[in-house]
């Protein structure tokens, strides 16, 4: 519990958020619990006001992401807001057909992700778009779907601050493409 709010940061690898509960299956010195992201049962139904989650989701396949989306909402109170970024695969596919070039995309497509502390690697399950990720978000029992603005959410941050929802190519060219499709939802 963070104040009187409960905020959690889920698969929030290297990436420090103040007054945030931080959850991952790495161990790095920041981490609150090194746990998984899709089972939150140390926390009780209708405990947490937000949840953010930045390119994490994609890391299970669609039918999995659908329990996660789920898991998440039993955990998030009435009214509590979820914040996901994921890889935008309509922007990567623009991308990759303006350069022609696989090694401009690959990263967020494919995911690659030794995890810290640990012999696992991990790879990216699912890619996203927009109808997709708000079709999921509904059907899984969220309403008022929208994108968001992650610089407004994240407030002000330093330009060393490497988020995935601010990922833009160039990388760190805030004139670039950004690559990251951000929705909040509520409960």
């Amino acid at each position: 519990m963070i104040g009187n709010l409960m905020k959690l940061h889920l698969g929030c690898g290297k990436r420090y958020l103040e007054g945030f509960f931080h959850i991952d299956i790495a161990d790095f010195p920041h981490v609150d619990r090194i746990h998984r992201i899709d089972e939150l049962g140390m926390f009780e139904s209708n405990s947490v006001d937000v949840i953010y989650s930045s390119h994490s989701l994609e890391y299970f396949d669609r039918f999995e992401a659908l329990d996660v989306l789920s898991e998440w909402l039993r955990v998030l109170r009435p009214d509590g807001q979820l914040y996901v970024a994921v890889p935008n695969f309509r922007s990567l596919a623009e991308l990759y057909l303006s350069h022609n070039d696989l090694a401009v995309v690959n990263g967020p497509v494919v995911g690659r992700w030794a995890v810290e502390g640990s012999s696992e690697v991990v790879y990216h399950r699912s890619v996203w778009d927009l109808p997709t990720l708000t079709g999921a978000m509904l059907s899984s029992g969220y309403s008022d779907v929208a994108e968001y603005n992650p610089v407004e959410f994240l407030g002000q941050i330093d330009s060393s601050y490497d988020d995935h929802s601010l990922a833009y190519f160039p990388h760190f060219d805030l004139t670039g493409t950004p690559i990251s499709l951000c929705l909040r939802a509520t409960k």
